[in-house]
């Protein structure tokens, strides 16, 4: 696929270091399959070469899902925490790129464990607040930011305000993280000890933008699926996009071609259709095949094997 993607690209006078890399943990409801770890090529393609031109970024993913393992979620948040750690790593040293990560629900521990490995070998923010550029990205949908965040220590939390940018995107009235002022005020605050923000989607006053759902109600949890999977919620999903593209300061290219937005526009309307809001539970395993990531950010098989064996024998202990 990205081979294909790098075809496109080139055609249209854009290179690959012009845009901002972000690693996408396929769980928790991100929509992994939309962008490239579903069965459909060419759509992956077409809407990852749409959200090129149109916000700057491209996916790449750690590609195993939460049925994987098991659907054990501490199983899930130590495997794809390590590998995510082994691409920090990477990072650092210069041989991938990697400007931030997305995660959702339940990839929320595995984004958690990974950053904080992260801080604490770069030496827990000793060596002061990190440029913005070189600052990791963290953004997180339809999470409160417990799992992993909300037992850290102050000083913990100090050191990854310097080498973190985080952003947390809920709706208002989402009850899985939960409603009302407490709450907003609540997910703000531990927003903020990371030196992060909470950003917020007022889904009911968006309703027509998210169809019908049967009988007009209000999504709650299942806003942000939605917005990915549903063509009605464009609006909604370029609202996600803009935020992501704001937080690892990416810009749109100047290359904006119509017959690629028209194309991804025609391939979603196309998924819409098969699919309504569903999480990632229950779905059959998508293979963990390693054409599914740049160059350079490949994790082999026998890799992936490793990683779930690894996180059963931690989590057998615990």
């Amino acid at each position: 696929m990205y081979a294909a993607l790098e075809g496109e690209l080139t055609m249209r006078g854009v290179a690959l270091d012009q845009l901002k890399v972000v690693t996408m943990i396929a769980a928790g409801g991100c929509p992994f399959r939309e962008y490239g770890l579903g069965d459909g090529l060419e759509h992956g393609v077409a809407i990852q070469l749409s959200m090129a031109l149109e916000h700057g970024i491209i996916f790449d993913f750690v590609p195993v899902t939460f049925s994987d393992f098991n659907s054990h979620i501490v199983s899930l948040g130590v495997g794809v925490g390590a590998a995510l750690l082994a691409k920090l790593r990477a990072r650092e040293a210069g041989r991938v790129r990697m400007d931030g990560v997305m995660f959702a629900c339940k990839g929320t521990l595995a984004a958690a464990l990974a950053a904080r490995a992260f801080v604490l070998e770069d030496g827990g923010g000793g060596g002061g607040e990190a440029d913005d550029r070189a600052k990791l990205a963290l953004f997180g949908m339809g999470t409160d930011l417990t799992q992993g965040f909300d037992d850290m220590t102050d000083e913990s939390a100090s050191a990854c305000s310097m080498q973190l940018n985080l952003a947390a995107m809920n709706s208002l009235q989402d009850t899985n993280v939960g409603h009302g002022e407490a709450t907003k005020a609540g997910l703000e605050a531990r927003a903020a000890r990371f030196g992060g923000t909470a950003v917020w989607i007022d889904v009911e006053a968006r309703l027509k933008e998210f169809g019908t759902f049967g009988t007009g109600s209000n999504p709650e949890h299942g806003w942000y699926p939605a917005a990915f999977r549903r063509k009605c919620c464009s609006a909604v999903k370029a609202s996600i996009l803009d935020e992501l593209a704001c937080l690892v300061g990416a810009t749109p290219c100047d290359h904006l071609d119509e017959v690629a937005v028209a194309a991804v526009g025609g391939a979603a309307g196309e998924a819409s259709q098969a699919s309504d809001v569903t999480s990632d539970v229950g779905h059959a395993n998508v293979e963990t095949n390693v054409g599914c990531a740049p160059r350079g950010a490949l994790i082999p098989n026998a890799m992936l094997l490793d990683l779930k064996a690894r996180a059963d024998c931690a989590t057998a202990t615990t």
